[in-house]
């Protein structure tokens, strides 16, 4: 991940977030899909290591932290630590929930499951992730945000 997040910084400050949200979804999608299609450990490996790892960068906190910085000017820090509490919160949840999942089905069947769970939450997000708005109307959203109006 840290390498690919060299080349992402460079197409988030071209794109924006969204684009580079969207695909990384995708790619996690298929290499979650495809992890529950592996029958050898060097599949594993290279879907886990290579794939997965370019889909995650291109969805972490390097492009959630620049595209929320671009759209809130005042109170920066508190919408950051607000978007960092969903991926804190994600520590807790994911396992008791993957556990129950694997329980109901199987291995493959969490992955598969993972996959869909993937592809489904973060591209309602991404969905209100554009281009950063002018400062008057960022600092407008900010304020409505915080109760500060």
């Amino acid at each position: 991940m840290a390498f690919a997040g060299l080349s992402i910084g460079v197409y988030i400050d071209r794109l924006g977030g969204r684009p580079v949200m969207v695909i990384g979804v995708l790619i996690l999608f298929a290499s979650l899909f495809s992890l529950s299609l592996i029958t050898e450990l060097w599949q594993w490996v290279l879907l886990l290591s290579v794939v997965f790892a370019i889909g995650a960068a291109m969805v972490d906190n390097l492009v959630v932290n620049v595209t929320l910085s671009k759209w809130f000017v005042e109170r920066r820090g508190g919408t950051i630590a607000m978007a960092a509490m969903g991926a804190s919160l994600a520590v807790v949840v994911w396992p008791p929930l993957m556990t129950w999942i694997i329980d109901q089905s199987d291995w493959r069947g969490g992955w598969q499951a993972m996959s869909v769970i993937t592809l489904v939450t973060p591209s309602r997000e991404a969905r209100h992730c554009g281009p950063a708005p002018s400062i008057s109307s960022c600092a407008r959203s900010a304020s409505v945000a915080w109760g500060s109006v």
